[in-house]
């Protein structure tokens, strides 16, 4: 019973991860859009729900994978170690370029001065975002299928590589913010 009650709540913190990557995505529409301060607000607010949502999350989901792969799997498999990389790579991607790039907002460092956007946050927060789904969508994929190492490694470098090509791709193709075009 306890076997399949870590599986639960592992796949629960699997779910709400996802969720907060959907708002974050409906952050980065909502910034994209954003034409003046409360617009911006809002944006901020919004990803302030994903952060509340992926990092408790998170911890969870690595700590009932830590648990499940000890106490059951005693780390026989690749997937489990490639997939423990895939995850703590995806926080560290959020935590560096997410958070650098929402510091660089006027609105969240500067007291709620008005200002135009940095020109660069909105395509900082798409590649990080690229990056973090592709590579997540990878360890899903290990979790699931639970290959063997060559094809384990290949499958997270591969997504580790969409993301990037994403991410860059996502970045280059984003055009200013509305807020920068107006001003």
């Amino acid at each position: 019973m306890l076997h399949y009650s870590l599986l639960f709540i592992h796949v629960a913190a699997a779910m709400a991860i996802f969720a907060s990557l959907g708002m974050e995505a409906v952050a980065l529409a909502q910034l994209r859009q954003a034409t003046d301060e409360p617009a911006t607000r809002a944006s901020l607010t919004t990803f302030g729900w994903s952060q509340r949502t992926g990092g408790p999350g998170g911890l969870v989901l690595v700590l009932s994978g830590i648990t499940l792969a000890t106490m059951y799997w005693h780390w026989r498999g690749a997937w489990m170690g490639l997939g423990f990389l895939g995850m703590v790579t995806a926080m560290a991607v959020g935590g560096i370029m997410t958070r650098r790039a929402l510091k660089r907002l006027p609105q969240a460092n500067n007291g709620g001065r008005s200002g135009a956007l940095p020109l660069d946050v909105v395509p900082a927060l798409r590649q990080s975002f690229a990056i973090r789904v592709a590579l997540l969508t990878g360890v899903v994929f290990l979790m699931t299928a639970k290959p063997e190492p060559p094809v384990a490694l290949g499958a997270l470098l591969l997504a580790a590589i969409i993301g990037l090509i994403v991410g860059r791709g996502s970045a280059r193709a984003q055009s200013a913010p509305a807020a920068v075009r107006s001003r």
